[in-house]
């Protein structure tokens, strides 16, 4: 079979095995746009094989974290944030920015295990993205794109 008659995907090459968790290639994935959380909005959405928050901490910067409440798993993408942290709609649990339940509306302190996986999360060319590795990358860049556009 000639080049110009070989199927599309034959001509892409090998491809990569999966690496990270459940096949996942371990790098940098967008998960919304900045503005979506502007104005002390939250964004939620499927990532990878689950489903995330987005938001900014009380310093501005994204936060991307797991989007189901340690307590009951009520989904976090209805709460609100208060104080630099997304509070659960229905028993109002409350998490920092690094995924740490820093209040429950009971006396006494959070349960020590009471904690979101938070990932690595960064804001560059309008976008949030989120990482699925222990350490991340350079973030992703392209060529002639003007980040501030």
């Amino acid at each position: 079979m000639s080049e110009s008659t070989a199927s599309p995907l034959a001509r892409r090459g090998r491809g990569f095995e999966p690496q990270g968790p459940d096949g996942y290639h371990v790098g940098w994935y967008p998960v919304c746009l900045a503005s979506e959380i502007d104005g002390g909005r939250i964004m939620a959405t499927e990532f990878l094989n689950g489903r995330v928050v987005a938001f900014r901490g009380p310093d501005g910067s994204a936060a991307v974290l797991s989007a189901y409440c340690r307590h009951l798993g009520a989904d976090l993408g209805i709460g609100e944030l208060v104080d630099g942290c997304i509070r659960c709609a229905f028993h109002h649990w409350r998490y920092s920015a690094d995924g740490t339940c820093v209040s429950i509306p009971v006396e006494g302190d959070p349960p020590a295990d009471a904690k979101l996986y938070a990932f690595p999360a960064a804001e560059t060319m309008g976008l949030i993205w989120a990482y699925n590795g222990d350490q991340p990358t350079e973030l992703p860049h392209f060529h002639g794109f003007d980040a501030a556009d």
